[in-house]
């Protein structure tokens, strides 16, 4: 698959749905060479949210991923192309 003439894997592809799904994921829940390969494409970026709760905060500052604008457009042209179901 491609982007823009940039190949996507399968894991790639996999991680953008699991993203694009949820809005925002847990860096846990992608791998780590996935989801900065997904960061150096522009696709996605890392966020660490602000500590709203004391529970947050004695949590630790976990990174999560969410869609960048071109991130968004390639997860819905890829989801349009190679829908799997």
């Amino acid at each position: 698959m491609t982007i823009g003439g940039r190949r996507v894997s399968e894991a790639q592809f996999l991680a953008l749905d699991k993203i694009g799904g949820a809005g925002y994921i847990s860096a846990l829940r992608i791998h780590a060479r996935t989801g900065g390969s997904l960061v150096r494409l522009g696709f996605a970026e890392q966020f660490v949210p602000e500590a709203n709760s004391y529970a947050m905060a004695a949590r630790g500052r976990i990174r999560y991923y969410r869609l960048t604008t071109a991130g968004r457009e390639a997860y819905l042209g890829l989801k349009r192309r190679y829908d799997r179901k």
